[in-house]
């Protein structure tokens, strides 16, 4: 039997905390090694004992999970940040994805999809709460003047590419949509990586949209 995923939850409102710990405690792929209310607490616990993933709040009383999640981030640990917080709007998930984070749910998401997001972030997914997903997609389908676009960064079908990872769709999809090979659709993926100076698809989508490129 595989060892359980080790993971930290950083939230300063009692209630919230008790409810991610039991919900996360539940679930036997799962396993809550420490708990932190505080920046201070949580830099303590998690350079102590590094888990594997570190479920964090933005909110915090004595500074932004923003600044953990680019410590981290930093640190080059392979720990996983993913937020988990009730703010939504278009600056704190771009600004938390750009630190680091690597998934992003919000704080009413059922706890089956918190446990399920903590599995696939750990298999390289980057999971993102639909209700965010969307939020994103109407934003990057507003107009806007382009803030340092570099000319031709992507190419046009790197750029139908990425659109359709912003959208949701998976390397195989985006290949049957495309008619492209799926080894086409992820050395397509890589190279924007590349382009972009990114690890992620939703560090992509995050850059992307602040060139300008989306």
């Amino acid at each position: 039997m595989a060892e359980p995923i080790n993971v930290i939850v950083v939230e300063d409102e009692p209630a919230t905390l008790a409810r991610l710990v039991a919900v996360v405690g539940q679930d036997p792929a799962l396993r809550v090694v420490a708990t932190a209310a505080t920046l201070a607490a949580a830099r303590a616990c998690i350079f102590a004992e590094p888990p594997h993933v570190v479920l964090c709040d933005l909110g915090l009383p004595d500074g932004s999970g923003i600044d953990l999640i680019r410590e981290v981030s930093a640190a080059d640990s392979g720990i996983l940040v993913m937020v988990l917080s009730a703010l939504g709007d278009e600056q704190s998930v771009i600004a938390s994805i750009m630190a680091g984070a690597k998934g992003y749910l919000l704080k009413d998401d059922s706890g089956t999809s918190i446990c399920t997001a903590i599995v696939q972030l750990t298999q390289g997914a980057s999971p993102i709460s639909a209700a965010i997903a969307r939020y994103l997609l109407v934003k990057l389908k507003e107009p806007r003047v382009p803030e340092q676009r570099p000319p031709s960064l992507l190419t046009e079908r790197e750029t139908q590419v990425l659109e359709l990872v912003a959208q949701g769709y998976r390397s195989h999809e985006i290949a049957d949509r495309l008619f492209l090979s799926y080894h086409t659709v992820v050395h397509h993926i890589r190279h924007v990586y590349d382009k972009l100076a990114v690890n992620s698809r939703s560090q992509a989508i995050g850059k992307a949209s602040q060139l300008g490129l989306l």
